[in-house]
């Protein structure tokens, strides 16, 4: 009797104890990471919540692209068994993942950490990089478990324009249209290099009626332009066209990269090698030295027809960077493609990196 009745005040004890609180759980690491699709059918953004519970978690609510961390996920899935030395973020690997991914903006700045835990949680600098993150841009963000370790991948890009939802495909005599944005330009160079472009203050229909690969761009008032290709007529091939960094210390040798570069995009569009000039190299030295005014002033003297010349001016940390900013504009693939094109170009280099100067034009 004893033992029931002091089994009863127990039990009358606990029921009337205030229940403690269950300690608060964090993300799981060490569980399988789940990736949002490296491939996309359109160019847009997409606000998601992340597939990778532990990842939704640790991000607490704050904003994440399921398209620019579509790209962050191929890039980890490339990186992540990558050896030591590899080529890592490249300026054409970051954005090849993009246009993949359905992503149309450029991206402001890219990150790969490896988790320093085996469990693979986030490393301290992950976590500084997303306290200092500013507000109303997009994060990509995903990880990926490797063989050995694991790879994080962010990708912060700030956009300026409204890209509404655009195929990355299309059949020929297919169209897209891309949204009104007042104060913003367009520009679309068809399969054939001939340029399309107009003001956006409506909306602007792009009609498609030739195979390949057309080039489009949104130039909003302030801000980075919106650049990805549509494919028409055809299956989007692989875009890095570039895929090495050959070290350069004279301008001769950037000039040498430089040409080898431009007949290796070429090539890969089944047009004939560039042939070189010596007017248009020295036009190319003379705007180089700062000598010549203005590009305009440079295709005015030259006699060179503005809807038929690419002229360029860059600078990078590399040869591979300049040409790689160039290559994809809408307004050089004219020149750039044709069969008929002369090249001039000049080069400095300094510690600091490569400075370039271009000039390709039809010659009929």
């Amino acid at each position: 009797m004893f033992l029931r009745a002091a089994s009863v005040l127990l039990l009358a004890s606990l029921s009337g104890c205030p229940k403690q609180p269950a300690a608060p759980s964090g993300p799981e690491w060490d569980t399988t990471p789940r990736l949002p699709a490296p491939l996309a059918g359109s160019y847009t953004r997409v606000e998601e919540v992340p597939p990778d519970p532990a990842l939704a978690a640790f991000l607490k609510g704050r904003r994440w692209d399921a398209a620019l961390s579509g790209a962050a996920a191929g890039l980890a899935l490339q990186l992540v068994n990558e050896p030591a030395g590899g080529p890592g973020l490249t300026r054409w690997r970051v954005r090849e993942a993009l246009w993949k991914a359905g992503y149309p903006f450029p991206v402001a700045d890219a990150r790969a950490w490896v988790a320093v835990d085996e469990v693979g949680s986030p490393p301290p600098p992950l976590t500084e990089w997303l306290a200092a993150f500013p507000e109303g841009d997009d994060l990509g963000l995903v990880r990926a478990r490797g063989n050995e370790n694991v790879v994080w991948i962010g990708l912060r890009a700030t956009p300026t324009a409204n890209v509404g939802r655009i195929p990355r495909q299309l059949p020929e005599g297919g169209s897209f249209t891309i949204p009104a944005n007042p104060g913003a330009r367009w520009m679309v160079s068809d399969a054939n290099g001939e340029l399309l472009h107009g003001e956006l203050d409506a909306p602007a229909t792009v009609e498609c009626n030739s195979v390949g690969e057309w080039m489009v761009e949104i130039v909003p008032a302030t801000g980075a332009s919106a650049l990805f290709p549509v494919y028409v007529g055809m299956v989007p091939p692989e875009l890095a066209l570039i895929r090495t960094v050959t070290a350069v210390r004279t301008p001769a040798d950037a000039l040498h990269r430089a040409e080898t570069l431009l007949r290796e995009v070429r090539d890969a569009y089944g047009s004939t090698a560039l042939q070189r000039d010596f007017v248009l190299d020295a036009g190319a030295r003379s705007l180089l030295r700062g000598d010549a005014g203005s590009a305009d002033g440079v295709r005015t003297s030259l006699g060179l027809d503005p809807a038929g010349t690419m002229l360029f001016q860059c600078s990078g940390t590399t040869v591979e960077a300049c040409i790689d900013t160039v290559v994809w504009k809408p307004e050089n693939r004219l020149a750039l493609l044709d069969d008929q094109s002369a090249l001039g170009l000049a080069a400095d280099v300094d510690g600091s990196g490569v400075q370039l100067v271009g000039i390709v034009s039809v010659t009929h």
